[in-house]
């Protein structure tokens, strides 16, 4: 099983709990500030799981989700992909954003037909 597929089964098997999928490099000096953000984030929010992706390691993933810039953040639910953020982010940003992608959507309102 190559990777690519690997990682497909993993966002299937977290079914309705949220991934964060973190694109990054080691030689990236942004994403090495942002390992101890993430490992901050796992420690203080419950209910996302985080997975790590090395851009050497997986290019086929890298490619299929246009990752241009590394750091690169992908917040799945349900295998689809709910936002992306390229660069850093602190914890609070990182806290919010998750948050903000995650709140429910307010059902649009429908108007009542006027009676004639």
């Amino acid at each position: 099983m190559d990777i690519d597929n690997s990682l497909d089964l993993r966002l299937a098997d977290a079914g309705d709990t949220p991934v964060l999928l973190f694109f990054g490099s080691e030689s990236c000096g942004p994403t090495i500030r942002m390992f101890e953000t993430l490992a901050d984030f796992e420690d203080q929010v419950s209910g996302v799981e985080v997975m790590r992706i090395a851009i050497e390691d997986d290019p086929q993933s890298t490619q299929r989700f246009m990752v241009k810039a590394t750091p690169t953040t992908i917040l799945f639910r349900r295998s689809e992909p709910l936002g992306t953020v390229a660069g850093t982010m602190s914890l609070e940003q990182m806290a919010d954003w998750v948050d903000t992608l995650l709140r429910p959507k307010p059902e649009k309102a429908t108007r009542k037909k006027a009676s004639h």
